[in-house]
């Protein structure tokens, strides 16, 4: 039914490419235009900014102030613009009378925006002297629209039939974010004479592409002979920056690029000289976008040459081929580039775009980006078949699922109402540990561990309502037994980890609250939270998490948090107790911040602003965040010494901002470090179209080991996506390719990583089994047994390159952004994220070794002069001692490389007199690179001259070289000794190919005596299946110079570890 409900709606109003300059053609022949008096803002002076307001044309409500007239205008000479900091309807069209013959028809608002962030709209039907008010149903998704700060564009919002008792018709645009500036322009309103279709599909359409218009179709992209796809020789720019953009131009359909953005999301295609183009392309669809030409090569955009309005969402799961838009153009034009602009209420995914053009004129474009592999390099070669190595228990990583007690069995085995057997006799306990051994998996994460066990009647608790697996003080609901500890000593005996963490703490409603002098900042929440720990600790576990699963902390306004509130004198006894002891943590609050930044106690905060009281607080709230954790792991370990700590988060990265997505933050180093936390876990799940695709496990570990001064990472890996249903989602496996298991893996002990698990155990076995998850799993786990048993966990990366992040720089920038004190794009907030995602991945990509460590921590990397370079991504914002650190380091010897700022600001964002390493790079003590990935990132000069800064600065000091010849290669390199080392390449691609490489291994022995001899190495290689000894140009035994260059072939979706050692 819905399919042919969209095809009708396509056939009325989105058949067709729109050819034009305005919005003219989204305006059906039907249509009857509702005069609004000034609604292209043009009636009155810029001077009078209030004009229009008083005239009641158009109003404010929630007492917004920042509503002004703007000469940046779409058509005419103004606009209205509206700025605010916080999030509610803001701007409201007041009434227009209903004319008799609107009634029963539904309405067509058009109108042009720009600005940053988002933009809904309300439209109301109101009668009774506006005392009655009726919402419209509207096209326009819940969840607004995104906007561009460059680009205006088209929004068209249809409605339901107005009802017969309409009497005044509002328009009432609104917001859900925060920090924000709109630009609106040229407001139309219609009445239609056939009632529009409103419907927008709440999931992905499931119907046959062919009734949704002839330029929807399927395939894999399969272009014509006398064509070309010119999109993977352009230059690249985007705005949010986006990475891997090569994933959506590879002709690869299992990768893409997810595009991002609280606002729309922008991609230009620059080409040097004009090229011809007959049509586009591009894999999967959005629901809104616009299609631009540069046909000048000015950058203007000048040619208007497509939309999308309301289309229909399309993904990839439940289809067999992939959907495809395609644009073609009545004839061939000359553009200098194409910018494609989406802006749907939630970021699609673009797995393919294409730009084609005649092969003929095409092939020059194409003939200059060709590269092909030296033929003279030596290959690497299997010679003899070896025993697959096995390590020890000691010597192995953490490998294991997470484990919900019902897998094994505990909904039966722990309901008291049933005869009780021991844990050992439970057929699927057995079970359970027969597939650990033949995992050989070492680790449960035990989440949530409560018995599942359903209580007749229980309601609320969260999502999972049962019983916690030991007897508790604290929490609501709590076995008799110790059950948790009878779990951990049977898989004790099979040398077997339980790490415990849970999904809420529920606790009891009738614990007392503590007196004023105990209350602490954190009060009766901190006290249970620090009890429910030290239980865990107590009945056994090994590891246990200090905070609840994937925790989000918000950065809370400081009006709130500092409130003290009135008791009421009707309030009950219970409420008035509970006010109070609401208001001695309040008190707490305040004294403690008074203290920590030695200032009055009546100077507070009161709202998110640009200035240090504000930034203060930030700080002192997550360090209580760290201090409270920090008492939970010292009554942990009070109950049991051997225990260790953990936080299991959720990977907030990719959001690339702490202040603006609702302030939520969760991996982060004020906890690490103030808490002394031993491992940091979060899931950084991925599908290879997703944020960074397969680099994210690599990156996770990198950014989570940095975040604790034990440097301990320990992640939670996924499946691939579908159900696990391959034939009816045949297309999530293209995603989530076999290799993406054994790789995930690697990848993350590769960059420092103790273990990994995967979610969910039933996953792979015979519960709910995921296409691959088993074998993909045993996969993962065998390759790590054999890093490990080649002296993996005993080893460490090559000191060559240590990053060090700001997390001061990165959230100072971007507070001073988005409060308007920044005169470049919005889109430049996220800059001190940009750049250090933009880093990680190129030296992930080009396999240089390195460790990541937080500049705000300068104990942490006191003795960062044992790296060969040392790496700043954006220092805007950096202390006295940290300067005085890295000082010291240069002095000893390091080289040292500073990207995009140079220490403007001190540690909490207050500027200097001048930039603090401004001196050091005057003198060229520090190498400075002007960057802005998101204008050039993918642009390869620029990557070019980043390579050779990077190559310049280590010289002949780079542990491991590697040329990939432009595929997607993941390479790195972990050694025990500067004579024996492990290499583990990873071809992500989908493509067979080579890599060459380059070891850098000393040549000979010396002694006292003045005495030396050469060293000979030998090369052990593991791939997916086996391990063979190694031979090049014939020979077993290697020398260093046979090690500086030579070969390996990967097939694809192939993962290999070298062992290269000296005899």
């Amino acid at each position: 039914m819905k399919a042919k409900i969209f095809a009708a709606f396509a056939a009325c109003f989105f058949s067709h490419a729109i050819m034009a300059e305005d919005y003219s053609s989204l305006i059906p022949a039907n249509a009857v235009e509702i005069p609004l008096a000034n609604g292209d803002f043009e009636s009155t002076e810029p001077a009078a900014t209030k004009a229009y307001l008083s005239g009641k044309t158009w109003d404010k409500i929630a007492g917004f102030e920042n509503i002004t007239l703007s000469n940046d205008a779409h058509g005419g000479k103004q606009a209205l613009q509206y700025l605010t900091d916080s999030s509610s309807y803001v701007i409201v069209r007041k009434g227009t009378p209903v004319e008799a013959s609107w009634k029963g028809k539904s309405l067509l608002l058009l109108f042009y925006a720009k600005g940053h962030s988002r933009i809904g709209c309300e439209i109301q039907a109101r009668w009774q002297e506006d005392k009655k008010c009726q919402s419209l149903k509207t096209s326009m998704p819940r969840a607004r629209l995104g906007l561009d700060e460059e680009v205006w564009l088209p929004y068209a919002i249809y409605t339901e039939p107005l009802p017969a008792e309409a009497e005044n018709i509002y328009i009432i645009f609104n917001t859900d974010m925060k920090y924000q500036k709109w630009l609106i322009d040229d407001v139309k309103l219609y009445t239609l004479e056939s009632p529009a279709n409103i419907e927008s599909e709440t999931g992905a359409f499931k119907g046959e592409l062919s009734t949704l218009g002839r330029e929807y179709c399927e395939g894999r992209g399969e272009i014509e002979p006398d064509f070309a796809n010119i999109a993977p020789y352009a230059k690249i720019n985007t705005s949010p920056l986006l990475h891997m953009l090569y994933r959506m131009t590879d002709g690869i359909m299992g990768t893409g690029v997810t595009l991002k953005g609280e606002g729309a999301c922008r991609l230009d295609f620059r080409y040097g000289k004009p090229q011809t183009v007959t049509s586009l392309r591009l894999s999967l669809p959005p629901q809104y976008f616009a299609i631009f030409a540069d046909t000048k090569g000015n950058g203007e955009y000048d040619k208007f040459i497509a939309q999308g309005l309301n289309k229909p969402l399309l993904g990839y799961w439940g289809r067999k081929e992939w959907p495809w838009y395609r644009v073609d153009l009545p004839q061939p034009m000359q553009v200098y580039g194409i910018r494609f602009v989406e802006f749907s209420a939630k970021p699609g995914t673009i797995m393919e775009f294409q730009i084609l053009s005649p092969a003929s004129s095409a092939k020059g474009l194409i003939t200059e980006s060709q590269v092909t592999p030296n033929a003279e390099v030596p290959v690497l070669t299997e010679g003899a078949a070896m025993p697959l190595p096995i390590p020890s228990q000691a010597q192995k990583y953490l490998q294991g699922f997470t484990i919900e007690p019902w897998m094994y069995g505990s909904q039966d085995g722990y309901n008291t109402e049933k005869p009780r057997k021991p844990l050992a006799e439970w057929p699927g306990f057995k079970k359970m540990m027969e597939d650990y051994q033949y995992f050989g998996a070492n680790l449960i994460n035990l989440f949530p561990p409560k018995t599942w066990v359903e209580v007749k009647d229980r309601k609320g608790g969260g999502p999972f309502p049962f019983d916690v697996m030991w007897p508790s003080q604290v929490y609501k609901w709590s076995s008799k037994e110790k059950y948790l500890q009878e779990l951990c000593n049977e898989v004790h005996k099979e040398g077997i980890q339980v790490w415990t963490c849970n999904r809420v703490w529920n606790f009891r409603d009738d614990i007392p609250y503590p007196p004023k002098d105990k209350a602490g900042t954190w009060g009766r929440y901190g006290q249970c939270a620090i009890q429910a720990v030290a239980e865990q600790a107590e009945n056994g576990a090994d590891t246990v998490s200090l905070c609840q699963d994937e925790e989000f902390w918000n950065v809370t306004y400081p009006k709130s948090y500092f409130a003290i509130s009135p008791i009421p004198a009707d309030a009950d006894d219970n409420k008035k107790i509970q006010i109070a002891a609401q208001n001695d943590v309040a008190e707490a609050r305040q004294k403690a911040f008074a203290k920590r930044w030695n200032i009055p106690a009546s100077q507070l905060p009161d709202k998110v602003e640009d200035k240090e009281l504000y930034r203060q607080y930030v700080i002192f709230y997550l360090e209580e965040v760290g201090k409270l954790m920090k008492a939970e792991s010292d009554a942990a370990k009070k109950a049991n010494p051997k225990v260790k700590t953990f936080l299991e988060l959720s990977q907030t990265d990719p959001f690339c901002n702490r202040f603006s997505h609702s302030e939520a933050i969760s991996d982060h180093d004020l906890f690490g470090f103030g808490a002394n936390i031993d491992f940091f876990n979060c899931d950084p799940y991925f599908t290879r179209e997703d944020w960074i695709g397969c680099y994210n496990p690599s990156f996770a570990a990198q950014v989570l080991r940095a975040s604790t001064p034990a440097r301990q990472a320990e992640l939670t890996l996924n499946y691939s996506w579908g159900s696990g249903n391959h034939k009816k989602n045949p297309l999530c496996i293209e995603t989530y390719p076999k290799i993406s298991y054994p790789g995930a893996a690697l990848g993350a002990v590769l960059n420092g990583a103790q273990g990994v698990h995967f979610w969910r155990y039933n996953f792979a076995c015979d519960m709910d089994p995921i296409h691959e998850g088993r074998e993909g799993v045993k996969l993962a786990f065998s390759m790590l047994d054999t890093l490990a048993a080649w002296g993996g966990r005993d080893s460490h990366i090559p000191q060559d390159i240590a990053v060090l992040r700001s997390r001061a720089s990165e959230d100072w920038f971007q507070l001073k952004v988005i409060a308007g004190n920044y005169s470049g794009a919005q889109a430049d907030k996220s800059m001190g994220f940009d750049l250090f995602h933009w880093l990680l991945l190129q030296l992930f990509q080009k396999g240089y070794s390195f460790e990541t460590y937080y500049q705000d921590h300068p104990e942490a990397w006191a003795d960062a002069a044992r790296f060969k370079l040392v790496i700043l991504p954006f220092p805007y914002s950096m202390g006295k001692k940290e300067f005085d650190t890295l000082n010291a380091i240069i002095e000893r010897g390091s080289k040292v490389i500073a990207m995009g700022a140079k220490g403007e600001t001190d540690e909490l964002g207050n500027p200097y007199p001048k930039p603090l390493l401004e001196e050091l790079i005057a003198s060229g003590k520090i190498s400075y690179l002007e960057i802005n990935p998101r204008k050039t990132g993918s642009h390869p000069e620029t990557i070019k001259t980043f390579c050779e800064l990077l190559n310049s600065s280590l010289a002949e000091r780079r542990s491991l070289a590697l040329n990939s010849y432009g595929k997607d290669v993941q390479a790195g390199c972990l050694e025990r000794n500067d004579k024996d080392k492990l290499i583990v390449l990873i071809n992500w691609s989908d493509r067979d190919t080579v890599v060459d490489l380059g070891l850098k291994m000393p040549g000979k022995t010396s002694s006292m005596i003045f005495f030396s001899s050469a060293i000979k190495y030998r090369a052990m290689q593991r791939d997916l299946e086996k391990v063979n000894a190694m031979t090049l140009n014939g020979k077993e035994s290697l020398s260093a110079d046979d090690l500086k260059s030579f070969r390996v072939s990967l097939k694809s979706g192939e993962a290999k570890i070298l062992h290269i050692f000296a005899e």
